[in-house]
């Protein structure tokens, strides 16, 4: 099975700095890794690349990837660089094929979209109440962790499948280490998108956005960023602006097909 995979990150409206990052490869498989950083805290743009490269390097010696692990290792990098432990506030979101297995990880808030070789779709999105989501740094920090839990109740999970939204507490997804989504039928799968939650930034629903960057004319090379690159044109004639970071990153599988 032959796969193309690409990724795009551009800065929101909004924004005097672009605090999102994503990166994708093909060894030791096929990956994407995507951080958020919070507007609010200082020097996230750093840390969301201080992330991101701490993943694919787990990934290139055989580790498996623990958020919690990661962020520890991250603190001490931040530390040499003297930096404060807060420019670390960042959503995560990594999506692997390995093993005959597409596995999404969430750690704070995101989406993402499946395309199915029949031609049906689902997406699942993740957002907070109040725009606070949870930041896996909260981990290294027992107060700021305490404080967060004191203010957010819920977590909302919004899905096409069931076309309604789902609450689901705080408490249960910290101790269950955020959200995880396994598709262990990859033959069934055309194309995969992550997304950050700048996508919900220009006023659409997840669904308009979702097609608006998945209309690919061709998903050879660099597919998402001349999707995505075009799709920002067609919005903007159409009156639509991102206030937020966008960031995305996709896998099509080939299938033995063009």
């Amino acid at each position: 099975m032959q796969i193309e995979i690409d990724s795009f990150c551009c800065q929101g409206k909004g924004h005097k700095q672009n605090q999102d990052y994503v990166i994708h490869g093909t060894s030791p498989f096929p990956y994407i890794i995507l951080a958020d950083g919070c507007s609010s805290s200082p020097h996230t743009d750093i840390g969301a690349r201080i992330i991101c490269h701490k993943i694919k390097k787990s990934y290139e010696h055989g580790l498996n990837v623990n958020i919690k692990a990661i962020l520890d290792s991250c603190d001490n990098t931040r530390k040499c660089l003297n930096l404060p432990q807060e420019c670390l506030d960042c959503t995560v979101i990594t999506c692997t094929l390995k093993n005959k297995t597409i596995e999404i990880n969430i750690h704070g808030d995101g989406s993402f979209f499946i395309e199915y070789i029949d031609g049906s779709y689902r997406w699942y999105n993740i957002h907070f109440p109040n725009n606070a989501p949870f930041y896996p740094n909260y981990y290294l920090n027992k107060q700021r962790m305490e404080n967060y839990k004191s203010k957010n109740e819920v977590f909302i999970l919004t899905s096409i499948l069931e076309n309604e939204e789902c609450n689901i507490e705080i408490e249960e997804s910290i101790l269950k280490a955020d959200s995880f989504y396994d598709f262990d039928k990859p033959d069934k799968i055309k194309s995969i998108m992550i997304s950050s939650d700048g996508l919900s930034s220009f006023g659409l629903s997840f669904d308009e956005a979702y097609q608006y960057f998945s209309s690919f004319k061709t998903k050879k090379g660099e597919f998402i960023k001349r999707r995505a690159k075009r799709a920002l044109k067609e919005l903007e004639k159409e009156g639509f602006t991102n206030f937020d970071d966008v960031s995305i990153g996709g896998m099509y599988l080939c299938h033995n097909t063009i």
